[in-house]
């Protein structure tokens, strides 16, 4: 059996919603979300995608066959941590982007009922190359130390 993880991105108001609706179509398939009421009050934002997190670890220990991540992913830091933990357990991963090329950013804003100087903040902050994102300096020159105490 396949095990399959979708990682949904897009500012709110995109098709992000509808392409997750479809998918969660499937009776099997598990959803997470970050819940947030307010993307202003950084705690509450921080606390919702750490639980998020903590629920996709679950699904995926207990080795869900469909999960599905529907958060923003703005920055590639934000759905990497999913990419990796799934990949360490034998999960493909498709990241899906929807579109904002037809939409303004005022027809964004009135369909999320988020701010227009929001969805400009996001759109302009949003990462579209999907690449490994870099390892902390701290942690490169701690593996580097590690290596050359092996290599004595």
């Amino acid at each position: 059996m396949n095990k399959l993880v979708y990682i949904l991105r897009g500012l709110p108001g995109s098709s992000r919603n509808i392409f997750f609706a479809d998918l969660a179509s499937d009776a099997s398939a598990v959803l997470i979300e970050a819940e947030v009421d307010s993307y202003k009050e950084k705690k509450l934002y921080d606390e919702a995608h750490k639980i998020a997190f903590k629920e996709f670890c679950e699904a995926v220990k207990a080795e869900k066959p469909k999960i599905i991540v529907n958060n923003t992913n703005i920055k590639i830091y934000h759905f990497f941590p999913y990419v990796d933990y799934a990949r360490r357990h034998g999960y493909e991963v498709l990241v899906c982007v929807a579109p904002v090329d037809d939409m303004s950013e005022r027809e964004l804003s009135r369909k999320a009922n988020v701010p227009e100087m929001s969805i400009r903040t996001l759109l302009d902050a949003f990462e579209w190359k999907v690449r490994r994102p870099r390892k902390p300096k701290n942690l490169l020159n701690k593996e580097k130390q590690e290596k050359r105490e092996e290599n004595k």
